[in-house]
Parts: C-alpha cells; sequence; structure tokens
C-alpha cells in the first residue's frame, strides 16, 4: 500500500494532502464472522529511502517486468480483451 501511494501521489503531485486506506481482509476459521478486517492508513510523504522504494517495486511490480500485464494510456481506457 505504501508503494501505490507513493506512485499516486508522485505522479498526481499531491503528496501533501493525499491519503491511502488499504482493507485486509482475512478468512477466519470456524463460527461467527467468516472474516477479520484490519485497515490501515497513510498519508502525505511517507519518506520512503530510494533502496526501500526498489524493494518495494521489484516485489509489488513484477508482473509489468514479466510481461504479464500491459500499461495502458488512462485515456485510451484499458485494452481489448485478447482474442480466442
Amino acid at each position: 500500500m505504501q508503494l501505490r501511494h507513493h506512485e499516486a501521489t508522485t505522479r498526481t503531485c499531491r503528496t501533501e494532502e493525499s491519503s491511502t486506506l488499504g482493507l485486509l481482509l482475512t478468512p477466519r476459521p470456524g463460527a461467527g464472522r467468516p472474516w477479520d478486517t484490519s485497515t490501515v492508513r497513510v498519508h502525505g510523504d511517507l519518506e520512503i529511502p530510494p533502496e526501500g522504494l526498489q524493494i518495494y517495486s521489484d516485489v509489488w511490480n513484477r508482473a509489468f517486468a514479466d510481461g504479464d500485464v500491459v500499461d495502458h494510456d488512462p485515456a485510451e481506457g484499458p485494452p481489448a480483451p485478447a482474442a480466442g
């Protein structure tokens, strides 16, 4: 979540006034509620060192590097589904 917050606020140039809220759902065994929930909120510049950003990016942006995800211009919309 910290990486996505950093990426979004860097692109929009609205770091200081931006917040990101994350929600984690964890299956709960047994009777009762089916899920446990945890939340976290980050705000502003997280001051993540470049080494930390590189580690986060290596882990979470792997699909782009592996070619599993195609980035597109948001103004153009998502790419058309492959025929087949």
